[in-house]
C-alpha cells in the first residue's frame, strides 16, 4: 500500500477530505521523523514503537563491484511491534504458509520437464 492509497482510504474511512488526511498523515510522520532525529522514541500502544538502534561497525560487500567496504557504527531507524500486532498478522497470514505448502507437494509442481528428445518425422 502506497501513501496515497492509505490517504484515500482514511479519508473514506472517517469522512475527511484527502487533502486534510494527508496533512495529518505528513505531520505524525514529521514529527516522528523530527523524535528519531533526536534519538528519542515513538510508542504507539498496541502497534508498536519507533526507535533509534546503533549498528557496530562491520565489513560489508558492495553488490555492483564486489569490492570490500568498511562501515563504521551508525544509528538507524527501527521498527518494533507490539507482541500483539504480530500475533495478529502471524495469525492472519498463517494460511498462506499452507497454501505455499500444499503448492509444493501438489503433483503439478513435480512435473516440470518435458521429453521432447525423440520426434518421428
Amino acid at each position: 500500500m502506497t501513501k496515497t492509497e492509505l490517504v484515500r482510504i482514511l479519508a473514506e474511512k472517517i469522512g475527511l477530505k484527502v487533502e486534510e488526511v494527508e496533512k495529518v498523515i505528513d505531520g505524525a510522520i514529521a514529527i516522528i521523523m523530527d523524535s528519531l532525529k533526536k534519538g528519542d522514541y515513538v510508542q504507539i500502544r498496541g502497534f508498536g514503537t519507533f526507535r533509534v538502534v546503533k549498528r557496530k561497525a562491520r565489513i560489508a560487500r558492495n553488490p555492483k563491484k564486489g569490492e570490500i567496504v568498511p562501515l563504521d557504527d551508525r544509528y538507524v531507524p527501527d521498527f518494533k511491534p507490539t507482541r500483539e500486532f504480530k500475533q495478529m498478522v502471524i495469525e492472519s497470514l498463517h494460511y498462506k504458509i499452507l497454501e505455499e505448502k500444499t503448492a509444493k507437494n501438489s503433483p503439478e509442481s513435480e512435473m516440470h520437464s518435458f521429453d521432447v528428445g525423440s520426434e518421428e518425422k
